[in-house]
């Protein structure tokens, strides 16, 4: 009697079990489905969250370049740039510089290549003649983004960006640059 009592427990066990893994399978498979559910949904807003930041990243970077383009045309445009007064050119770009911190330097280039007024000072002489920024800049390119370089003065790793100086039609040709700081 005691084996077949002990039989009958281990079936009403056994039954118990069975009942109760059918009544969690379906909770188990809502909770799966629902799971995967909210993963899609994150993982699609994260998608559209990464979207919008590169956009707001990119027009970041497209105000950035429309400025840098207005100052290299207001350093172009001034008188001492424009006359070619290098002393008083090295304090004016010594000055704008204190004021952008996003530039390393800021200077203008002569015809030859030679750098004529640096926002930074120079100990000796520099020739920018082999420059990339400078040659599509005389050759006529009205705003020059540069490949990287590495400064010959400051020695910062930088993305130049440079513009023409139209001083006058028959004047001499000159190429102001600002060196954004990398």
């Amino acid at each position: 009697q005691a084996a077949r009592l002990s039989r009958r427990g281990v079936r009403v066990r056994s039954l118990a079990l069975t009942l109760g893994l059918l009544v969690l399978l379906p909770v188990l498979v809502l909770l799966g489905l629902a799971w995967r559910y909210q993963h899609a949904s994150l993982l699609e807003r994260a998608e559209d969250d990464l979207v919008a930041l590169a956009g707001l990243t990119a027009a970041g970077q497209e105000q950035l370049m429309e400025g840098t383009f207005q100052m290299l045309q207001a350093v172009a445009a001034a008188p001492v740039v424009m006359d070619g007064d290098w002393d008083q050119c090295n304090v004016f770009l010594r000055r704008m510089r204190t004021q952008l911190p996003a530039y390393v330097s800021i200077g203008v280039i002569d015809t030859n290549g030679a750098l004529r007024c640096n926002s930074a000072p120079m100990p000796k002489p520099v020739h920018l003649d082999d420059r990339p920024y400078f040659v599509q800049a005389r050759d006529g390119a009205p705003f020059v983004v540069g490949e990287y370089v590495v400064g010959r003065i400051t020695g910062n790793r930088t993305l130049p960006l440079a513009v023409p100086v139209q001083a006058s039609a028959a004047g001499p040709f000159r190429s102001a640059f600002f060196l954004m700081d990398l």
